[in-house]
This record gives structure tokens, C-alpha cells and sequence, in this order.
């Protein structure tokens, strides 16, 4: 079993080349890892939504072709490609997904603005080889295959809903704060300071905790930048 991820559109005819990315369960792991330290992914439980059931369908046990399972289908892929008006990223429940979620073409754009091809959470060689491809694969996904479709090739069980460990948030959290204490109390230029701030707001506009820190370090820049008016 392996995680699998697909073009979420196929041009009529052969499959072309580097439609398909595998990976295996650790792997993958490490790779949502790097994705998450890297601001590529977010939570967006606002589009999650629970998917019905077979039974719900009456889809019989053989069900291809018949019309229960294509009712089926109609219903569950316009909630497979929900997305935000304007995404941050790739949302953690489609990269995290059993159910053959789609990562749309402006999803793949908005992460792949910040995604580095040198990780940060390991340097095995043939681990950030694949990194790499993977970011590649998403690039071609994204401008030729509509979206990438995602699947971890196992059933998690009703009721499961991705969520990304709390810990993993709390410890990005702490560097990203650092970093924005870092840019507010560099020696540059208050204009410098304000325009490196708003960038790194814009990155990270998922979270609030960031967003909170910057508009109090504006306030201060704002009244600093007074101050030297007046003097």
C-alpha cells in the first residue's frame, strides 16, 4: 500500500509521463512534515465536509455502472474540489486524504510561491531527490493536469478527519514568532521593517497568532516613524 497521487484531469488518449506520483507511508509522512515547516499547507476545516456514505446511495456491492454509484460520484466531487476563494495553500485535509480529495490548480500556485526545493526537516539525499520531484510533479499538476488528486490507498475509518498534530503547530508557531521579532528589531529602516513585516505577514496569512504580532509591531513602526518626523 502506498500513497498515490494522481493528475486530476487526464487529456483524452495515452497517460502522459509524470502523471502519477507514489510514495510510501513514511515517505509521505516526512514530506507533510517538510510541507507543513514550509507554511505549504493549512487547516481549512471550513471546506471539510464528512462524504456520504454508499449506503446513503444505495450503491450495490458490485457497483460499477450502475446509476446509484454514479449519483454517488455527482454528489461527492464538487465537495473532493471545494476550495477558498483565495487559498493559502494546500489544505491539510486534501494532503492528509483517503477519499481522493483534489488539490486544484490555485492551490498548487499559492504553495509552490513559498515552497523551497532545499528542505528543512531532513537532508537524506534520495529523500530530498524525491522532495524535489514531488514539487515538480505538483508544478505540471497544477498547469497541466487540473489539480492533482490525492490518495493514502487506505481506509481511515468513519468518523476520521485530518488534523495536523498539535505539536507540530505549537513548534512552528514558536519560529515563526522569532522570525517576526527578528525582522521588528533588525537595525534597518522603519520603512525597510514595515515592508519585510507586511511580506511575511502575507505568507503566513493562515495564522492568526502571526497576524496579531504584526499589526502591534505596525502600530509601534507607525508611532516610531512619527517620532522622527516631529524630531
Amino acid at each position: 500500500m502506498a500513497v498515490t497521487i494522481t493528475w486530476a484531469v487526464f487529456p483524452e488518449g495515452s497517460t502522459p509521463d509524470g502523471a502519477f506520483f507514489y510514495s510510501n507511508y513514511r515517505w509521505w509522512a516526512a514530506f507533510e512534515r517538510e510541507m507543513f515547516e514550509q507554511g505549504l499547507v493549512y487547516e481549512a476545516d471550513h471546506l471539510y465536509e464528512e462524504l456520504p456514505t454508499w449506503d446513503e446511495f444505495n450503491v450495490p456491492d458490485d457497483p460499477e455502472g450502475t446509476e446509484e454509484f454514479r449519483a454517488w460520484e455527482q454528489a461527492v466531487e464538487p465537495m473532493l474540489w471545494k476550495e477558498d476563494p483565495e487559498p493559502f495553500g494546500l489544505p491539510w485535509h486534501k494532503v492528509d486524504s483517503c477519499e481522493g480529495h483534489v488539490l486544484t490548480p490555485r492551490e498548487i500556485e499559492a504553495a509552490l510561491a513559498k515552497a523551497s526545493v532545499s528542505p528543512r526537516t531532513f537532508d537524506k539525499e534520495d529523500l530530498v531527490d524525491t522532495w524535489r520531484e514531488w514539487l515538480a510533479f505538483l508544478r505540471r499538476a497544477a498547469t497541466e493536469g487540473g489539480g492533482a488528486r490525492v490518495s493514502m490507498g487506505v481506509e481511515m475509518g468513519a468518523g476520521y478527519r485530518p488534523k495536523v498534530p498539535e505539536e507540530w503547530k505549537k513548534e512552528r508557531g514558536e519560529v515563526l514568532l522569532h522570525q517576526a521579532v527578528r525582522i521588528f528589531y533588525s537595525d534597518k529602516a522603519v520603512a525597510k521593517r514595515r515592508e519585510e513585516l507586511l511580506v511575511f505577514a502575507k505568507m503566513h496569512a493562515d495564522d492568526q497568532a502571526v497576524q496579531d504580532q504584526v499589526a502591534g509591531y505596525m502600530e509601534v513602526l507607525a508611532i516610531e516613524e512619527d517620532a522622527a518626523k516631529g524630531s
